[in-house]
């Protein structure tokens, strides 16, 4: 799993730079500027730190090598039990339905043991919606910077709290505007505060923040970039690997 190990490399070290970057609480909210005694808009403010531009090379590089490390895998299996293809068509089929699953193994794995497919077709996307999912995020990020474009990335709210001090009354409304979804833009209102007389209150936040990838996977929600390429990483290494290793 020598490219599994390379792309953990990668993922670390984006990891570490995007937690540093992060340290620098680089996005916060504060009071518009159209404030009045009784009602407060609270807006996003972003610093002055700019994302690392590297970040983009080494989510690729570590997707990259995850997939390669499929195909290696597929290579060795392909050795050992009767595949035919040859070897410059060999490859790890990631499928989204049994139709192309059937067409594409009958290109990439010609000739292979029926029991050996079976055991593969099981790992692939369209067997549920569960972890399976990960594969068909891999490969759609991956063949995106492969062949396409690096990876955009873009920071986004992960999560958003509030609560409210000296309130006793409850008089306090806070009225949600926007939660930023996409790529976060200086000034956008995301909360209205309406205080109705009461100076006391403090309306305080906890927000946390995460790189998100700029790519749609069918079927699922924004990616987060760290936490999902754990996820396809362990999936790949727990799963995939330590299911057919017995293979190759």
């Amino acid at each position: 799993m020598d490219h599994l190990s390379w792309a953990d490399r990668h993922l670390h070290a984006v990891e570490a730079s995007i937690a540093d970057f992060m340290g620098k609480y680089p996005y916060t909210i504060r009071p518009g500027d159209d404030y009045t005694f009784d009602e407060v808009p609270m807006v996003m403010s972003i610093g002055p730190f700019v994302p690392d531009p590297n970040w983009v090379f080494q989510i690729g590089d570590a997707l990259h090598n995850m997939r390669i490390a499929l195909d290696y895998l597929a290579f060795q299996i392909a050795a050992k039990n009767g595949v035919t293809a040859s070897e410059d068509k060999i490859a790890f089929p990631i499928c989204d339905d049994p139709q192309t699953f059937a067409s594409t193994t009958g290109r990439t794995l010609k000739g292979i043991n029926p029991d050996v497919l079976k055991e593969i077709e099981a790992l692939q996307p369209y067997q549920g919606r569960g972890r399976e999912q990960l594969l068909a995020a891999l490969s759609r990020l991956e063949n995106v910077h492969k062949h396409r474009h690096p990876l955009a990335a873009f920071p986004g709210v992960d999560s958003f709290a509030y609560w409210i001090d000296n309130d006793p009354q409850g008089v306090v409304k806070v009225v949600d505007i926007n939660r930023p979804d996409g790529p976060l833009v200086d000034g956008t209102e995301v909360q209205r505060i309406r205080f109705n007389g009461n100076s006391q209150a403090e309306v305080k936040h906890r927000i946390t923040y995460q790189i998100f990838f700029d790519e749609t996977v069918a079927g699922t929600k924004r990616l987060a970039v760290i936490r999902s390429m754990k996820h396809i990483r362990d999936f790949v290494r727990d799963v995939v690997f330590k299911k057919l290793d017995q293979f190759a």
